[in-house]
Parts: structure tokens; sequence; C-alpha cells
């Protein structure tokens, strides 16, 4: 772990001081509805691609574990079924009515079927 925040900070300080902030008054000389930057000159700023390689970066060091999971898995003995599982969606926030009900509940039938039927002639 330790390495880890090492590498941390030798990343983060030299791309931190890629990063400034503009001058105070050219938001005041702006005309209103005036882009600030054209495209060309926010491709050519280090700024952003500085910002713009650290969420790519990001985004792959997420993206691969995520994506071999289920292999590395497998390989360390996990059934191919359970390996598969583990990826698959978690259930909503807010759990459905049915699994609200108490462990003795859950053998009640539900509450509509003890609603008589009025809809049959008599």
């Amino acid at each position: 772990m330790l390495i880890l925040g090492d590498l941390a900070w030798v990343v983060v300080v030299p791309v931190a001081l890629l990063l400034r902030e503009g001058p105070r008054d050219a938001a005041a000389e702006r005309v209103a509805g005036e882009p600030g930057y054209s495209m060309g000159q926010v491709l050519r700023a280090p700024q952003f691609w500085a910002i713009a390689l650290t969420h790519f970066a990001c985004c792959a060091a997420h993206s691969g574990p995520i994506f071999h999971m289920v292999t590395h898995a497998t390989d360390q003995g996990v059934p191919a079924m359970t390996a598969a599982s583990a990826m698959k969606p978690r259930p909503p926030v807010m759990p459905s009515l049915n699994e609200l009900r108490t462990p003795t509940d859950r053998n009640a039938p539900p509450a509509a079927a003890s609603i008589p039927d009025r809809t049959t002639a008599k």
C-alpha cells in the first residue's frame, strides 16, 4: 500500500502543477454568450491532455480487473457458474413487498388472496 501511495504522489503532484488558474480578469472581459476558448485552443492546451489522459488511465485501470474477474476466479478454482454469478447485477435498493414480510408471514397467502370474489353470481 505504501508503494501505491508513493506512486499516487509521484503522478498527482506533477499533474497538479500542469493545472493552473486562468487570469482573474478573463471572465470579466468576455462578452455574454461568447465562448471563452475555441476547440483548437482547448486541444492544444497541455492541461486538457493531462486531464484526458488521467481520465483514460483511470477507466482502463478499473475496466481491466472487471473484464478479467470471471477468468481469474475460475483460474483460482471457483466454479464457472459461481464466478459468473459474481458479476450479476445487484437487486434494487428498495426491496419488494414480499421481501418485507416476516418469516412467519411468508407462508401465509398474499393479502389479495383473502379478498372475497364478489364478481360471481349467487
